[in-house]
């Protein structure tokens, strides 16, 4: 499975492709233009995917290894991590997501 993020403001693309063994062991391989994605993606090495699927915040490695290496907490790509993983796991459907930003009428 592929994942392609598109951020926002930063405009630093990022591409993961996830595979899957049969016991639900992930393999994430990306490449980013940004450098923090870069060393997350290098640090998080296989995931199980039903342990950190199920996990929560203050658990999960994603968000872990996100607040390790990325400065920007508003960034999308654990977001995209996990939605990758949990698809890949066969634990939800393959679905695309979307962040919205619409500003108010006066």
């Amino acid at each position: 499975m592929k994942v392609v993020l598109c951020p926002g403001n930063c405009g630093l693309k990022t591409e993961l492709q996830f595979r899957a063994d049969p016991r639900k062991q992930i393999t994430v391989q990306g490449s980013s233009a940004c450098p923090q994605v870069t060393g997350m993606l290098d640090a998080l090495g296989p995931v199980d995917g039903y342990a950190e699927v199920f996990s929560s915040f203050d658990t999960s490695r994603v968000y872990r290894l996100a607040g390790e290496h990325l400065r920007h907490v508003s960034c999308p790509v654990p977001v995209a991590l996990l939605k990758g993983i949990e698809a890949s796991a066969g634990l939800a459907l393959p679905q695309d997501i979307c962040i919205r930003m619409e500003k108010n009428t006066p």
